[in-house]
C-alpha cells in the first residue's frame, strides 16, 4: 500500500512496471505536486489506483496513465 504520501517530481512521481510480478499493490490517499515530467502516476491496470489522490494545488483527482 503506498498511501498518505506527499508525492513530486521524476519522470513519473510513481512509476509501476507493466511487467511486474507483485500482487496486492494500491495506492490510496496521496497527494501529487506537479513537478513530474509526464504525470504523477504509470502502472499496469492490475494496480489500484483510488480516487482520493489528488494534485496538491487543485485538490482533483489524479489521472493514470496505464502502459
Amino acid at each position: 500500500m503506498i498511501q498518505g504520501n506527499l508525492l513530486d517530481g521524476g519522470n513519473y512521481s510513481v512509476n509501476i512496471r507493466g511487467d511486474i510480478e507483485a500482487d496486492d499493490i494500491a495506492l490510496d490517499n496521496n497527494i501529487f505536486g506537479v513537478a513530474s515530467r509526464y504525470g504523477p502516476i504509470i502502472a499496469p491496470e492490475s494496480i489500484a489506483v483510488y480516487e482520493n489522490n489528488v494534485h496538491v494545488h487543485s485538490g482533483q483527482t489524479v489521472m493514470v496513465d496505464r502502459p
